[in-house]
């Protein structure tokens, strides 16, 4: 149900839809440290979420909503570890 807003002060911004998954992003290596160019590590810079680049590979459905937020809440927790340091590492064997 529509209810009028009576009081002021009034604020508004303009707003627009956006496309939120972003293909060919950063390349990071397993533990989302950033790689240059060369492949070398960006010593000090980690990556999280959309700006990690080609989990989608090449195309992405824009149709299913919310797809990216697990990756920014499991990528942010994996960065700030491996920023600290005290990231675990497993191998396909554990």
């Amino acid at each position: 149900m529509l209810t009028p807003v009576k009081n002021a002060p009034f604020y508004a911004i303009k707003r627009q839809p956006a496309i939120l998954a972003t293909l060919r992003g950063l390349v990071c290596i397993p533990e989302l440290r950033v790689l240059d160019n060369d492949n070398n590590i960006i010593e000090g810079l980690y990556a999280a979420g959309n700006i990690v680049g080609m989990c989608f590979g090449y195309d992405c459905s824009i149709s299913i909503g919310s797809i990216s937020c697990g990756r920014a809440m499991c990528f942010g927790r994996v960065a700030a570890k491996s920023a600290l340091g005290v990231l675990e590492t497993y191998t396909w064997d554990d």
